[in-house]
């Protein structure tokens, strides 16, 4: 049986390591494996600067929740951790317990972690580091306990050959394991199953305490500052004054999109759905612009370049002709008309390699009108009939269109 699905998280590195342009959306990579369809589905790590967590949690949430409902079940979950990392922060403490809070314990045994960034010359430290992640229950331990797997990713060597051997290595290992377990995660059951709200959900909370702490952290240093501020008023310092209304004024902005992000995470499975159909919507009209708006800057240069081959053409012609009525032309003039000739050799090359750009261009803008037209009507079919197509034709439709 194909194994439809291979999820990718990596909310502790950035994206732009592993894709040509970072991730901002879903990726979807589809290859054969040894006989195997393989799709990895390529997520936006959460700490991601292009996008809020809040956002990034809608966004896995809405494909594993559509795809579950399609009977769709993801074969393994890849977690990708840098070990060159000097330290542990918060924010990968708190990643960690998102992947825990998304899986759920159950799910561990489909869970692969994999350690990323080793360093030649520095195994000892990266070991280190590693028996640490394993035996603490805060970072990995408890989840490899109940199953998940550990790999070093390209411990040996950073080439290009190396990598693809240790990458493949991995999904040839989750394309064994998977044929014999294989469930759903517990944010599908939460959000489908179970009709949890998105701050209901174990992944959710894990969120929303994040969230509140800052909030109570923001709600206290604008405390602290509109005390100062007073005093300085008192004191009658103007200066003082104007500097605390701006520091007053930045705390006050980030408590808002602190409580804000809270009252986001109060989101049903519906209300997940239709925003990411309008964003997939929206996402979709761009390609088709920029396609269209590719192939018209393509047709103006050609029409340019043609125009110039019609010139250079006349221009050799002329000369042709002059040396034929005047037998006596000097070698420069044999020479220029050499040069002519073997310009307009080379336009008439650039002209044709233009036309076939151009045609490709137009086949692919009347198969971005077919797919778009094929994914609009996958989306609104509904939650069970077709969403989940919708979405991942969508993500490719989107994701291939540098290619073209």
């Amino acid at each position: 049986m194909p194994h439809h699905l291979q999820l990718s998280l990596k909310p502790a590195i950035k994206c732009s390591q592993y894709s040509p342009s970072g991730t901002q959306s879903l990726g979807i990579f589809s290859f054969q494996f040894q006989g195997t369809n393989v799709n990895l589905i390529d997520t936006p790590g959460f700490d991601d600067t292009h996008r809020s967590d809040i956002d990034t949690l809608k966004l896995i949430s809405h494909y594993l929740s559509v795809s579950y409902s399609n009977n769709v079940f993801i074969s393994g979950i890849i977690y990708l951790h840098r070990i060159s990392d000097n330290r542990i922060s918060g924010s990968t403490k708190r990643n960690i317990e998102m992947l825990k809070g998304l899986c759920g314990s159950h799910a561990f045994r489909n869970v692969n972690i994999v350690t990323t960034m080793w360093k030649g010359g520095e195994a000892e430290e990266g070991l280190r580091k590693e028996n640490q992640l394993r035996s603490e229950d805060s970072f990995f331990g408890d989840m490899l306990s109940r199953g998940a797997h550990l790999f070093r990713h390209a411990m040996n060597g950073r080439g290009a050959g190396e990598e693809r051997e240790s990458a493949l290595g991995i999904v040839s290992y989750i394309v064994d394991a998977s044929s014999s377990y294989r469930c759903a995660l517990q944010i599908q059951r939460e959000l489908v199953d179970q009709g949890k709200l998105l701050n209901e959900s174990t992944a959710g909370k894990v969120l929303l305490a994040g969230i509140q702490v800052a909030s109570e952290t923001f709600r206290q240093q604008l405390e602290q500052v509109r005390s100062h501020m007073e005093e300085a008023i008192r004191e009658q310092e103007s200066e003082h004054v104007s500097s605390l209304r701006g520091v007053e004024r930045d705390f006050q902005q980030k408590l808002s999109r602190a409580e804000n992000d809270g009252s986001a995470l109060v989101a049903s499975l519906i209300d997940v759905h239709r925003e990411e159909k309008r964003r997939l919507l929206a996402r979709l009209e761009e390609v088709e612009k920029k396609r269209k708006d590719e192939l018209t800057a393509k047709n103006l240069e050609l029409q340019d370049l043609e125009e110039s081959l019609e010139h250079i053409l006349e221009s050799s012609e002329n000369e042709r002709r002059e040396y034929q009525n005047y037998r006596s032309a000097t070698k420069q003039n044999l020479k220029r008309a050499q040069i002519d000739r073997e310009l307009a050799e080379e336009c008439k090359a650039a002209v044709q390699k233009l036309k076939n750009r151009v045609r490709r261009l137009d086949c692919g803008v009347q198969k971005t009108q077919k797919a778009s037209g094929r994914v609009r009507t996958a989306l609104a079919s509904g939650l069970v009939n077709g969403a989940a197509s919708g979405t991942i034709a969508a993500g490719k439709l989107c994701s291939q269109t540098q290619h073209l």
